[in-house]
């Protein structure tokens, strides 16, 4: 070993001596407390700033957490709102098809359920009122033929269950059948009013909104409120089935031989998805 390095050594093993006998006997312990207050600002300002530098990496974790459980609470919504939909959906088709069955155990009647798929009608049907007809999933397969009447049964105010005319067949296939509404301005139904059995005319759609019934003789009586109800004259068409309620009545014209009423629907045509299709027992 070289001469400088001898003497490098020493000089550095003196300085360590020299430290630990200042320290020991406290005599650096003044610059020791300068070198703090020097020290002590860049300490604190690295410390504040460490402390963001983790508040900041923090919040973006919390957000990144709290974006992916608002997400998963969003799909949980809508999920248990489509659960809900399906539920009510559920009810009401278990409703009616309890009315169904009521129904059909207080008549005799043959019968067949059907959905309602469509509200349009093909061109081909040469029909001038197309868009008023409706498609149902039944067809000549199930026994359904032109002019079978087409109800919804429905619980009245005096907890008795009615069937309420909706329409008729007006054209059928294998597994589908075209329905001409009542409310259809084609549409032509024989009735008479249940309170008056000898008032008979003949029930009319009216643009889709309303029916009137016409050809009601100027001697029977009809009164607002009275039930109309069909007649049961038509072939396919049994009797009894509702039609609506007079709301309103023309003013009487002794030159004419009949007189008109302006019926009003008893049920919402708009929330029918399910109807019943009625067979003669002949058939």
């Amino acid at each position: 070993m070289s001469r400088f390095n001898q003497s490098k050594f020493k000089l550095a093993g003196f300085v360590i001596l020299l430290l630990i006998f200042l320290l020991f006997f406290g005599i650096l312990s003044g610059f020791k407390n300068i070198v703090f207050k020097i020290t002590q600002p860049f300490s604190r300002a690295f410390y504040g700033l460490s402390q963001r530098v983790n508040d900041s990496i923090g919040w973006w974790q919390y957000r990144e957490s709290f974006a992916e459980i608002q997400n998963k609470l969003e799909l949980e919504i809508k999920d248990l709102a489509l659960d809900q939909v399906a539920l009510l959906k559920l009810k009401e088709e278990n409703q009616i098809l309890r009315q169904n069955l009521d129904f059909f155990n207080q008549k005799n009647y043959d019968y067949k359920l059907a959905n309602l798929i469509s509200k349009t009608s093909p061109s081909y049907l040469n029909n001038t009122d197309q868009e008023n007809l409706w498609i149902i999933d039944r067809g000549w397969q199930d026994n359904l033929k032109k002019d079978y009447a087409v109800i919804v049964p429905r619980q009245t105010n005096q907890n008795t269950v009615e069937g309420f005319l909706v329409g008729k067949i007006f054209k059928v296939e294998k597994n589908q059948s075209w329905v001409l509404p009542v409310l259809a301005n084609q549409s032509k139904i024989a009735a008479k009013i249940l309170s008056q059995q000898q008032t008979t005319g003949l029930v009319e759609g009216m643009y889709n909104q309303n029916l009137k019934m016409d050809l009601i003789p100027q001697d029977q009586e009809i009164y607002q409120g009275d039930l109309v109800i069909t007649s049961g004259l038509e072939p396919g068409m049994p009797g009894d089935l509702i039609l609506g309620r007079v709301k309103e009545i023309e003013e009487t014209n002794l030159q004419k031989i009949f007189k008109t009423a302006l019926i009003e629907p008893l049920i919402n045509f708009d929330h029918i998805n399910l109807v019943t299709v009625l067979i003669p027992h002949a058939e």
